[in-house]
């Protein structure tokens, strides 16, 4: 009985170590669902990066090419007597040089503040990753604590199972032996009674 009950007391054991084991797989993939999307995050903010980069760089260019054709007109200006047709449109040109130079500062400007702030994100989120990276990676080592745990446990209780049946086994053996002995016994009674009846006849 007292095996019975061990043997009751470990599948306890088992099936405790099975629901950990759940617990702690569950837990991984949550851990793994975390760093994938942070490292979706991270590639969205490369490619933000990227773009800003190649949109600064690009609108400094087309600065500098608006700079190079204001300082063109102002020497057209200056060469170009006042108050012609000439003079007008050279100073039509420049007015609306000059407004596309504004707006192409104010643009970058836009542009760098956004890429500074998406680098101060992407710092941000590598340190994440690798937070993320290492709370992945103890996840999967206690599945694996939690899977060798579960493994004791079915071996612990595979062991006290076969000690309950060996038990039972030779306690039934004992109980063939004891009533084969009490058979023996109440024959040899008998012959006994049989042996006394002649004595006392």
């Amino acid at each position: 009985r007292k095996s019975r009950l061990i043997e009751k007391q470990r599948e306890g054991e088992v099936n405790e170590a099975e629901n950990n084991l759940t617990t702690a797989e569950e837990a991984r993939k949550d851990a793994e669902n975390a760093r994938e999307a942070l490292e979706d995050e991270a590639g969205k903010l490369e490619n933000d990066i990227a773009n800003g980069d190649d949109e600064v760089k690009g609108r400094t260019e087309k600065l500098g090419s608006l700079n190079e054709h204001k300082a063109g007109l102002e020497k057209d200006l200056e060469e170009t007597e006042p108050e012609t047709e000439k003079h007008g449109e050279i100073s039509r040109e420049l007015a609306d040089t000059i407004s596309n130079i504004s707006m192409e500062e104010v643009a970058i400007a836009k542009a760098t503040e956004k890429l500074a702030a998406d680098r101060i994100k992407a710092d941000k989120n590598k340190k994440q990753v690798e937070a993320a990276t290492e709370a992945a990676e103890q996840a999967d080592n206690n599945v694996n604590l939690k899977r060798d745990e579960l493994d004791k446990a079915v071996d612990a209780f595979k062991d006290s199972r076969d000690m309950a049946d060996d038990l039972e086994r030779e306690a039934e053996d004992q109980a063939n032996v004891l009533e084969a002995v009490n058979d023996e016994i109440k024959h040899k009674e008998k012959l006994l009674e049989e042996v006394q009846g002649s004595y006392n006849e």
